[in-house]
């Protein structure tokens, strides 16, 4: 039994130009340490002996949001194979479940102290959990996830809000009143990824489900509804003075990964100019928003994580990769002592290649992700993954050219993608429905090809 404070990663390195004397297909062991939470002082001890009363405080040794200790164990077991991670994380799953779950919703006490149920906490969580189910491949938390949110909509009800309709801020759950409706993006995009998420979740019950689509349609444009002509996002509607570089960054992080998902033209022109926005207005000598920036300013945040979310957003708006690793360099001065975590940030979105902001890359070979979503005319099939180096459709069980720009002639239809990454063969199959007369569009989105 290991103890929790020493973190190893197994990945494999390719093509390190100061590592020539390795084989490029050579696994390497390295100390990284993935958790982004403490474990607290009980890492001294081992997690078999403690009691449940410490397991909880393990739980909740990021005191707002348990899932993030669940996520990291998910991922440490993910990357190592090492079963005490995949084992510790299910029985804190387990325990989160039993001894958090109030009336139905589960969240963290300090949350369950305030009396509300709100979306950023919700969808936070949620995506957390979804996050700890795709590396576990535990069913008992996708169902817990979708419970969780089938619960939202009946107790959450949305409302037209500035042409959009949209949750409100949540519930007053003491008054059983809803807070109020106003746009704020990082808000509106969270919910938007998690919904999105699920609809394409093949294990899901709402895989597809139409409700979905148009939430996270509605959600997405109200958040970008706010954006100004240089690309900058306002912290909230009732603070359209207040251009918070913290929460741009955060949003473009979860707009990246709905692009990915969601081949939408205009949210990726209105990414792409975050991301130039982030880069022009806060350079190293102005990285955040200051007192001296008022109105431009509502209250400090000078934290790491202020600085690194935002290079998801600089990678889609070309920036040049030389300025991000200058960009992580400063932000590995600045915060000496952080857990900063550049080695297997943006894992999940597999696409963002680590040779972009770090000198070395690092091939993980995780699972490409294919999506399939559709509009009026066109079905889009979005194949993400780190290297796609080739891919073949099968339409009806035949050989199907994409590029011929012929339309489908049947309304129901059973698509076949097969694509290969490095040197491994994957397949997904979907069964199309309403897809009479429309093109096939296929989209690759890897460290060679980014979202266009």
């Amino acid at each position: 039994m290991k103890f929790f404070l020493v973190y190893l990663i197994i990945f494999t390195l390719y093509g390190c130009d100061n590592q020539k004397d390795i084989e490029s297909t050579e696994v390497l062991e390295n100390k990284l340490q993935i958790a982004s939470s403490e474990i607290s002082r009980l890492s001294i001890k081992k997690y078999d002996n403690f009691t449940k009363e410490e397991k909880i405080k393990v739980l909740e040794s990021d005191r707002r949001f348990n899932g993030y200790i669940i996520r990291d164990l998910s991922r440490a077991y993910f990357l190592t194979k090492d079963e005490e991670y995949k084992n510790i994380a299910n029985d804190l799953f387990n325990i989160y479940k039993e001894s958090f779950e109030v009336n139905g919703i589960l969240q963290s006490q300090y949350f369950h102290n305030q009396g509300s149920w709100y979306r950023d906490t919700f969808t936070r969580e949620m995506n957390l959990l979804y996050q700890s189910y795709l590396y576990l491949n535990n069913k008992d938390i996708l169902s817990t996830i979708e419970e969780q949110i089938s619960l939202w909509l009946v107790k959450v009800k949305r409302d037209l809000h500035n042409e959009y309709i949209i949750f409100p801020y949540g519930i007053n759950l003491i008054k059983d009143e809803l807070h109020i409706y106003e746009i704020n993006p990082n808000q509106n995009l969270a919910i938007a990824r998690l919904f999105s998420n699920l609809y394409f979740e093949r294990n899901s019950k709402f895989f597809k489900n139409q409700l979905f689509k148009e939430i996270i349609i509605n959600e997405v444009n109200a958040a970008l509804s706010l954006q100004n002509e240089n690309g900058s996002l306002p912290l909230r509607e009732e603070l359209p003075l207040v251009l918070d570089s913290n929460y741009g960054g955060f949003a473009s992080t979860m707009l990246y990964d709905i692009v990915q998902m969601w081949p939408n033209k205009v949210w990726i022109k209105k990414l792409k100019k975050i991301g130039r926005w982030l880069y022009n207005d806060f350079p190293m000598n102005h990285p955040w928003n200051m007192k001296e920036d008022y109105p431009n300013y509502r209250q400090d945040r000078f934290y790491a994580y202020n600085l690194i979310s935002r290079l998801s957003s600089f990678y889609i708006a070309d920036i040049d990769s030389t300025y991000a690793k200058e960009w992580v360099l400063f932000i590995q001065e600045k915060f000496p002592n952080d857990n900063l975590r550049f080695e297997t940030r943006w894992i999940e979105s597999l696409s963002i290649p680590r040779s972009y902001y770090l000198d070395n890359e690092i091939i993980f070979n995780i699972k490409p992700k294919v999506y399939i979503s559709d509009d009026n005319t066109h079905i889009f099939i979005n194949i993400i993954g780190e290297s796609i180096s080739s891919y073949e459709i099968l339409l009806n069980g035949e050989h199907f050219n994409n590029e011929s720009l012929t339309p489908l002639t049947n309304e129901v239809n059973t698509l076949k993608v097969l694509y290969k990454q490095y040197d491994k063969d994957y397949s997904y199959l979907e069964v199309l429905k309403d897809s009479n007369n429309k093109n096939i569009i296929v989209n690759i989105i890897d460290k060679e090809k980014k979202i266009e």
